[in-house]
């Protein structure tokens, strides 16, 4: 097993674990309504390109295409794989964003009840986006979206960078070829004027 496919691998596991983690938070899969930490992922979100150079993996270097055509799967798999991470992120994010608002919005209702008091959606709904679990919920999803979004665009150049690649390679293999035809026809004229030459001292 090379170092490429332990790596993805790796990252394949910790996406299958995200996946139980999103199924363990659907309330209509458990039937109960979960519990919210007050302290979720905001703390663990991670960037997944920190140390990253980006463009130096992007660049295209046509006078080594050899080595851009061997880096190219392995660079393209791990982007992707990134990808798919980032926009689990995303969705975990904002599963919990969704379980904060109905949590914050139930405590608001009910504080409003146990006050004898009646409130519009409008109010209720001016209390909950004034929340700070709320804003800090909505806070982190869009971040993670934002990582999401930047992944996904890196995964997608990554993708026109082996276009680019193969291109390069096309043009190269064309010149190669076309300066053969111009050797070629060069010396074929270079042999006729020499026997030109012999024809007319002879």
């Amino acid at each position: 097993m090379t170092e490429t496919t332990k790596i993805i691998n790796d990252d394949i596991d910790e996406i299958e674990e995200l996946m139980e983690e999103l199924e363990s938070i659907d309330s209509s899969k458990t039937g109960t309504a979960p519990v919210v930490k007050s302290t979720p992922i905001a703390a663990g979100l991670k960037s997944f390109l920190t140390g990253v150079n980006v463009t130096e993996d992007l660049k295209v270097d046509n006078q080594d295409l050899d080595s851009m055509l061997s880096s190219q799967a392995g660079l393209y798999a791990w982007y992707s794989v990134i990808a798919t991470k980032a926009q689990f992120q995303y969705e975990r994010a904002k599963a919990n964003a969704g379980l904060v608002e109905a949590q914050q919005g139930s405590a608001i209702r009910a504080k409003y009840i146990s006050d004898g008091k009646k409130a519009s959606e409008k109010q209720i709904e001016a209390e909950l986006v004034m929340s700070k679990a709320f804003q800090a919920a909505q806070s982190t999803m869009n971040k993670a979206r934002q990582i999401s979004g930047q992944c996904r665009a890196i995964a997608e150049s990554m993708e026109q960078r082996q276009q680019m690649i193969i291109q390069a390679c096309k043009r190269a293999e064309l010149e190669i070829h076309m300066t053969g035809v111009f050797k070629s026809k060069e010396d074929r004229i270079a042999s006729l004027l020499s026997r030109a030459k012999e024809n007319k001292t002879a």
